[in-house]
């Protein structure tokens, strides 16, 4: 979930907008963007226990973390697919 946020970050775009619901909750998004606020991944955000105002940018860790994972980006992208997949055989 750490790389999908980063990603969005990256991309100017709401984690709890894009993140499927079914994938995680809001309070655990918020926890997990907060850990990479903390840690120096994201920069220029400001959250409090409970809310999470997303206004900020990649850190150069923030962006070598993108750049270090990117099997993670493949195996996002292949999973995204089989579910489109499974959806479709589904309907």
């Amino acid at each position: 979930m750490r790389y999908a946020i980063l990603k969005m970050v990256e991309e100017k775009k709401h984690p709890l907008f894009v993140i499927s619901s079914d994938c995680a909750t809001k309070v655990e998004i918020n926890n997990e963007v907060a850990f990479l606020i903390r840690e120096g991944y994201i920069e220029n955000n400001v959250y409090s226990s409970h809310k999470i105002v997303y206004r900020g940018h990649l850190t150069r860790k923030g962006e070598g973390y993108l750049e270090n994972n990117k099997a993670l980006l493949r195996a996002y992208s292949v999973a995204q697919e089989l579910n489109e997949m499974i959806i479709f055989l589904q309907g």
